[in-house]
């Protein structure tokens, strides 16, 4: 159960840095990170993401943070998630214990929000920056169409204007305000209009006949203005310039359609020829990504017949030991057993005459009643006591066997190792840092203090040329004395100088060695996290 738990947490773990990555933190890729310090940068990560929703929480991590700052920022990202509507529950210890299987339903919905929240902030930012771009300037396509529109409008405003409707007669008399038909008749012939136009919708009383109209144009007079006059061949003329600005319109209209069905023929192929450049990018991937899988393969196929015959070679040398091993436990565990069932066995026997006793007991107490049997019932309780303390003794010691037993199969289970180690981890990466820290301190210190030494000893020296200056200047010999003293002083400064120089670069061959050893001891660690978990994954296949 164990095996199976360890095993889970490993894929759930893999599952979670997979996650950030594809999410955009980089960071967890790096195996010099801590997969503590991985998981909370990428929580982090996405909540600085979330730009939709507003929080007064100071999210601050970076590689430098102290266990005590880093749990403290655990709890404040735990006490967010309720605020931003995660449906998942999560506590501080879960993360700082590692735990992957619960974690990762967190980190995959922050993950989800992150990314929804960054693409509408693209949408919004695309569109600002469209509007921007329409505010200020316009392509040719876009010229080209107003022009056209304009031109269109102007026609338009011909057409109306030339044809609107221009009055020839008016009445001379009353007419029937009841009959509406033939107030639109009439109306109609006002303006020249052909009476065919008027749809016959009335019926029964308002039925007029054909002649009506003509009986009525008797009291219509002509206007006097000539000019309204529309003989046959202005009506030709009319309808001649109609059809020509008709024709211009549908031509324009065609040529604005062809030019967009062209600007759009000529998008579509700027997009396919984006997608078949990028399926070509994605193929050529693919294939390389193909011939990497495979020689990882045959390498990892390479790893799995050695560890194979490894395997078998430490089976066939471990046989004997974990036979010798096997047959020791099953004899404890039957031996446990057995024990168990005769310390209950012996407890229902002691059960049955402690009644038995209890029974006597009431009867000694009985006949002790009678003068005459007291020195006899104390003989017999005598010897019952000493039973007792017998039996007593008999039990104490199937116990402490019982007791031996226990211990010796009282084994933690993996799980428990696993606690039991990620705790100690954890002490130790406090000590350590706590250790660090009081080093730098010391080292800080050091350093202040030899400043301020060599900063007192360039006082004094100042002070001293200061004073002897003036009075060294009186005589020659006097200031041949003072310069060679001066000179020797400047000797002294440059032999500490240079033994401080040689003191640093003693120490940074050392740094460079020690760093050297550091990228070994890394890549030491990276090959045995890598062959354990290959081990792993073989011995779980």
């Amino acid at each position: 159960m164990g095996d199976l738990t360890d095993s889970e947490q490993m894929a759930k773990q893999v599952e979670i840095l997979d996650v950030l990555v594809a999410s955009g933190y980089f960071r967890a890729r790096l195996k010099s990170y801590d997969v503590f310090d991985k998981i909370v940068g990428g929580m982090v990560f996405c909540l600085e993401g979330l730009d939709n929703i507003e929080l007064d929480v100071d999210f601050l991590f970076h590689d430098s943070l102290s266990i005590g700052q880093k749990i403290a920022l655990t709890e404040k990202i735990v006490a967010v998630l309720p605020q931003i509507g995660c449906p998942y529950s999560l506590e501080p210890h879960q993360i700082q214990g590692l735990d992957f299987i619960n974690i990762f339903p967190v980190i995959q919905w922050l993950v989800k929000r992150s990314i929804e929240s960054r693409a509408e902030k693209a949408d919004r930012l695309n569109a600002f920056l469209i509007k921007q771009f329409h505010n200020d300037f316009t392509l040719p396509s876009d010229d080209v169409q107003s022009e056209r529109r304009q031109n269109m409008l102007s026609n338009l405003k011909t057409i109306q204007e030339n044809f609107k409707p221009k009055r020839k007669f008016r009445k001379t008399g009353d007419i029937d305000e009841n009959n509406t038909k033939l107030q639109i008749e009439t109306t109609l012939l006002e303006y020249a209009s052909q009476l065919s136009t008027v749809k016959n919708t009335f019926e029964g009383n308002t039925s007029i006949k054909d002649n009506t109209s003509e009986n009525y144009l008797d009291h219509l007079t002509e206007i006097e203005d000539n000019s309204f006059n529309f003989n046959q061949d202005c009506r030709h003329e009319v309808f001649s310039d109609y059809s020509t600005l008709k024709l211009e319109f549908s031509e324009d209209d065609e040529n604005l359609r062809v030019t967009r069905k062209i600007n759009e023929l000529k998008e579509i192929k700027g997009n396919l020829e984006k997608q078949l450049s990028m399926l070509k990018e994605n193929y050529n991937q693919a294939l390389e990504k193909q011939k990497t899988i495979e020689t990882r393969f045959e390498e990892m196929k390479n790893d799995k017949n050695e560890l194979l015959n490894g395997l078998e070679v430490m089976k066939q040398k471990h046989a004997n030991e974990d036979a010798e091993v096997i047959y020791k436990l099953t004899t404890l565990i039957k031996q446990n057993e057995e024990a168990k069932r005769k310390e209950n066995a012996f407890k229902q026997e002691c059960k049955e005459k402690l009644a038995l006793m209890q029974d006597k007991t009431n009867e000694y107490v009985n006949i002790l009643e009678d003068e005459n049997s007291v020195a006899e019932n104390k003989l017999v309780l005598q010897n019952e006591k000493q039973n007792l303390a017998k039996i007593r003794l008999k039990v104490s010691k199937k116990t402490r066997q019982v007791i031996v037993l226990s211990r010796q199969l009282d084994v933690p289970s993996r799980s428990e190792l696993a606690q039991y180690q990620r705790r100690f981890l954890e002490l130790y990466t406090q000590v350590s840092s706590k250790h660090k820290e009081t080093k730098q301190f010391y080292t800080l210190y050091n350093t202040l203090n030899d400043t301020k030494l060599y900063i007192e000893k360039e006082k004094t020296l100042l002070n001293s040329i200061c004073e002897n200056f003036t009075s060294s200047m009186s005589s020659p010999a006097v200031r041949d004395q003072f310069l060679k003293q001066f000179e020797s002083i400047v000797m002294g400064i440059k032999e500490n100088k240079n033994k401080v120089m040689k003191r640093l670069e003693s120490e940074k061959a050392k740094k460079q060695e020690l760093n050297a050893t550091l990228l070994a001891l890394l890549d030491l660690q990276r090959k045995y996290v890598a062959a354990t978990k290959k081990f792993r994954q073989l011995a779980v296949g």
